[in-house]
């Protein structure tokens, strides 16, 4: 920046005042609108335009320094929460599934247990006395009886129901 003062005593920077002359033979002063053919080099603000700009400078260059620190500090601090949370997080999940595959474990085992139990009275003899279809075809034949004489509902043929009783009810 070069200081420059105009013939009404107005100082401006060269380049400010350039610029508002662009093609025209003469300069208005933006203060007082005076109009001005010449500009005249201001030596004693030039040492405090410098000094001003070298304050600039450096205050620009800490706050760059700063800047960057915090941004290093806060960019440690992300990828500290971010690794926090990714290992907490899988952690968790690994504990839901390792549930879900003790539940399965379980019901697999469950279901196994009731289909065997399933299995084994399938080859007793009670369970032959009901399903044989010389009862089925004789209890076809013959008057249905109720289970409970207070319970309509609930109706086998009687020789199913004798069959029934001397079964589950023993």
């Amino acid at each position: 920046m070069e200081p420059v003062q105009l013939p009404c005593s107005h100082n401006f920077c060269r380049g400010c005042i350039s610029s508002r002359v662009t093609g025209k033979a003469a300069a208005r002063c933006p203060e007082c609108n005076h109009r001005s053919t010449s500009l005249l080099p201001v030596f004693s603000l030039k040492d405090t335009v410098s000094e001003l700009e070298e304050r600039v400078r450096a205050q620009d260059q800490r706050m760059h320094r700063l800047l960057e620190v915090n941004q290093a500090e806060t960019m440690q601090r992300l990828e500290s929460t971010h690794f926090k949370y990714v290992r907490n997080h899988t952690h968790k999940v690994q504990q839901l599934i390792e549930r879900r595959q003790e539940t399965e474990k379980y019901l697999v085992q469950n279901f196994i247990k009731d289909s065997d139990t399933i299995s084994f009275r399938k080859d007793t003899e009670p369970y032959h006395m009901l399903m044989d279809s010389s009862d089925i075809e004789t209890a076809a034949s013959q008057t249905v009886k109720p289970l409970h004489p207070n319970k309509s509902h609930n109706v086998l043929p009687s020789t199913k129901t004798s069959n029934y009783d001397k079964i589950y009810l023993k």
